[in-house]
């Protein structure tokens, strides 16, 4: 690691790092420091094309700067923004959005918040957790990952995370430690209403006895072992199920099955808000589509009597778990599967009244490439990255679609990440009435 370099933050970019100018026109990405800081920093090399620091000290706080109450910030790569203000993440966040969707916003549209939901971090929200492990001479660390390294940092004191998913670390641990778990790479670890999935990856043998234990706090425990052909083996008989709770169209909720496996939002309150802001928006339509559809999160609580909906997604097991779970709350919704991110026949998914796009970090290129014939009446956007999503906005606002709402969801909080959702509506006649 070089020697001390002084410099000035500029601003934050997506991911939590700040832009540091330095030595007149130089720049470095560094973690830890918030615009306007004097700060100095040793140089840690080039990652992705930029250089990088390592925080040193700094010299002039912002008053933006509170102390982080993780023991481990700064060098886990969890979580980036611990050290800002709670109620400076939401103005960041959509200052972000607005960076990176400018090409496809209308003259006069900011983002906002998402109606109803979160907009501050909050701790203990976290439901879904993977733990990395490591072993030294008998002794096992279990946390995640240093920033850009695959050092694993002990996760004991995450502030981050559900209370039932933390209290199950030392028993993790204790069960490693007494030799009633086989050493594995990573845990993921996924509550639900009614239970905790646990996958272990990369665990060479498990015996045909029981798991270490099979409850947490009254809340069932399933666990599953990742073959090495791919699939997922049950630990432990009987094999539960266990399920999401989301709001329904039709008033109360309805619970969805959710494997260890399949994609969930990590954060269930936030999830929920969404949910409830695109049941809103949905309105009378009566053919949604829903591709990247996973097991069914945004489509199946629009289900209701004369609503037809039809989703794709490229996991097989999320697919047919979607079906089950339809099958179950008496749906009008069919799904396959079909890899979105490859070329692929739009025709079953044409002609929506509501067109549904939940896509990976990627985002959803190739889909929106197909608009034209797909030729939705309007088309609701949830991106996990502003870089993809203002991509395929701005393909979006050259096909002639209008945005008409931009917004930002408090899904990862104190991560640098933001969840954001776009609402549009095709200029044309309509096609039907709705």
């Amino acid at each position: 690691m070089g020697g001390l370099i002084r410099g000035r933050a500029q601003r934050l970019l997506v991911g939590g790092e700040a832009l540091v100018r330095h030595g007149g026109n130089q720049t470095t990405l560094v973690g830890g420091a918030l615009p306007g800081e004097e700060i100095r920093f040793h140089p840690s090399g080039r990652h992705r094309g930029a250089a990088r620091g390592r925080l040193a000290h700094v010299d002039t706080p912002a008053a933006e700067r509170i102390t982080p109450r993780c023991p481990v910030a700064g060098e886990c790569g969890g979580c980036a923004l611990l050290h800002l203000h709670p109620a400076e993440h939401g103005r960041l966040q959509r200052e972000w959005i607005e960076e990176h969707y400018r090409r496809a916003l209308p003259p006069g549209r900011r983002a906002e918040p998402l109606p109803g939901a979160p907009d501050r971090p909050r701790s203990r929200c976290r439901r879904r957790l993977r733990w990395h492990l490591e072993s030294t001479q008998g002794r096992f660390l279990l946390g995640f990952h240093a920033v850009r390294s695959r050092k694993v940092v002990d996760a004991a004191g995450c502030i981050t995370a559900d209370p039932l998913l933390a209290g199950l670390h030392p028993r993790i641990l204790h069960a490693l430690e007494r030799g009633a778990l086989p050493p594995f790479t990573t845990l993921t670890a996924t509550r639900l209403e009614d239970g905790i999935h646990l996958l272990l990856d990369g665990c060479a043998h498990i015996d045909e006895g029981d798991p270490p234990f099979t409850e947490q706090a009254t809340l069932p425990l399933q666990w599953w072992r990742r073959g090495d052909d791919g699939g997922l083996r049950p630990w432990g008989r009987p094999v539960h199920t266990f399920h999401d709770m989301l709001p329904s169209c039709r008033g109360g909720s309805i619970a969805l099955e959710i494997g260890p496996d399949d994609f969930i939002q990590s954060d269930a309150e936030a999830n929920r808000a969404m949910i409830r802001w695109i049941i809103e928006q949905a309105g009378p339509a009566r053919h949604i589509v829903d591709l990247f559809c996973g097991a069914g999160n945004c489509s199946l609580p629009l289900a209701r009597p004369g609503r037809t909906i039809v989703g794709a997604d490229a996991d097989a097991a999320s697919v047919a778990r979607a079906e089950r779970n339809a099958r179950r709350i008496d749906a009008g919704a069919r799904y396959r599967t079909v890899d979105l991110l490859r070329p692929f026949d739009p025709a079953p998914f044409a002609g929506a009244d509501l067109l549904l796009l939940d896509p990976p970090r990627k985002g959803a290129r190739r889909v929106v490439a197909m608009i034209q014939r797909l030729l939705p009446k309007r088309v609701i956007m949830i991106h996990c990255d502003p870089a993809s999503g203002g991509r395929d906005a701005t393909l979006l606002a050259e096909a002639g679609w209008r945005m008409e709402g931009l917004f930002s969801l408090e899904m990862f909080s104190w991560s640098g990440r933001v969840e954001t959702i776009s609402l549009w509506r095709h200029p044309g006649p309509e096609r039907r009435s709705a």
